[in-house]
């Protein structure tokens, strides 16, 4: 969208004569070159996209009741309304 050509692969060769301190920074610091959390985002809670249902009611409260106990975040779940 810049216009700006861009490689496919990027290696230490193209860092030449880079200054770490001022234009590649640190995680969670200007300019943000290494993601904007310090801790990249091990520590944002996800959510994964998957469906853990099932046709049947009792199955799915079963199989989301299962991944909670085992400390799974919290679900988004996609219902199935009738029409």
């Amino acid at each position: 969208m810049s216009g700006r050509p861009i490689k496919p692969l990027y290696t230490p060769n193209d860092l030449d004569g880079l200054d770490d301190e001022t234009e590649l920074g640190y995680p969670g610091q200007y300019p943000f070159t290494r993601g904007v959390h310090a801790s990249m985002y091990r520590g944002v809670c996800g959510r994964c996209g998957s469906s853990p249902g099932s046709v049947r009611r009792d199955r799915t409260n079963e199989r989301f009741k299962f991944l909670l106990d085992r400390g799974k975040p919290g679900y988004r779940p996609r219902f199935d309304l009738p029409r």
